[in-house]
Order: C-alpha cells, then structure tokens, then sequence
C-alpha cells in the first residue's frame, strides 16, 4: 500500500525539506557512497519529527591499521566510504539521535552464501543474457565478501536511531542514549 507515500530521487545532501517533516528516516546499503555523513546524519535528525526513527543498514569496516592493501584497492576502486561500526554510529549519536548499532555481519553472510547458491542453480540461464565474466564477476565478488566477513574486515551493520522528545520549554528530552552493541 503506498497511500500517502511519495518517492522522489534526489541528492539528500543537496535537497532540502520543511523541518520536522517525516516519522522515518530509512537507508539500505547506500550510504557508503557519502563521504559527508556527519552532515548527512545532521540533515537527517532536523528532518524527522521528534520521536522520529532512523533506520540504516550499510556496510561497515575494522579500523584503518588492520585494513589489508587488497582492501584499501578495492574502497579507492569503488569510491566507498566504509568506517568501522562505532565511528558510525558516533557520527549518528552527533547529530542528535538515540542510537542502538548491531554488527549483523552473521546474519549477512547466511544471505550471501544463500544467494551464492542460488547463482550456481541459475548458472545457464544467467549466461543466456550475460557472459561468462559477468558470472565469475558476481561469484568472486560474493566469495571475497565471504573472507571479509569472516576475517572481520568487512561487516555489514544495522543502525537504529531516535530523535527525542523535548520537554516543553526547559529543553530536556526524554529517553536515553544508547550505545553500540
């Protein structure tokens, strides 16, 4: 049902909407691409409604000194911007939010081998409209995934934010902060 729903493709750190405007705020997977996040999480907390939510899977890293050269290639190919989980999410809890942060790396890797599974099952069909590199592509693709995972490199993480409600007059919010799990 999208009664009442709008989407609207847009640069969310060039676009500008009415203050307290939405309920929720929702990211899967795509913020990787932004450099500017603390801005990002600003604009994100002065467009939600107090006591709006956020809601944010993205991909996350161990810190600079433990990241390996191949992984260092493959952020500077992708133009990704990954940071380890509780950089993340300070840069959340900086703008203002309630948030609770979950490694789901776990979860993440159950999908990828299923959807690895998947992939091989649908070998033949897949290369009647794409080529054997494209296949293989995919496939190592996932598989490096795999490694990342296991070797904690990469992670994929949820984030789960709040905005307060403001007491009236003296400023105070309810609620409390929570910090990364």
């Amino acid at each position: 049902m999208t009664d009442g729903l709008t989407f609207e493709f847009a640069n969310a750190l060039v676009k500008d909407f009415e203050p307290e405007s939405f309920d929720v705020v929702y990211s899967r997977d795509c913020i990787i691409h932004i450099r500017e996040k603390a801005a990002l999480f600003e604009r994100f907390f002065k467009w939600l409604k107090p006591g709006g939510k956020l809601m944010i899977s993205d991909y996350t890293c161990c810190p600079d000194e433990e990241k390996p050269d191949e992984f260092w290639t493959y952020l500077a190919d992708r133009k990704y911007d990954l940071r380890p989980i509780d950089e993340y999410a300070a840069f959340i809890r900086g703008a203002g939010f309630d948030v609770v942060a979950e490694d789901q790396s776990e979860w993440f890797t159950s999908i990828l081998k299923m959807e690895l599974d998947k992939l091989a099952e649908m070998k033949d069909e897949f290369l009647k409209c794409h080529s054997l590199k494209d296949f293989e592509d995919i496939e190592e693709g996932w598989k490096i995934k795999l490694v990342r995972c296991s070797g904690k490199v990469q992670q994929w993480s949820l984030f789960q934010g709040v905005k307060p409600v403001t007491n009236g007059a003296n400023g105070h919010t309810n609620g409390q902060t929570n910090g990364t799990s």
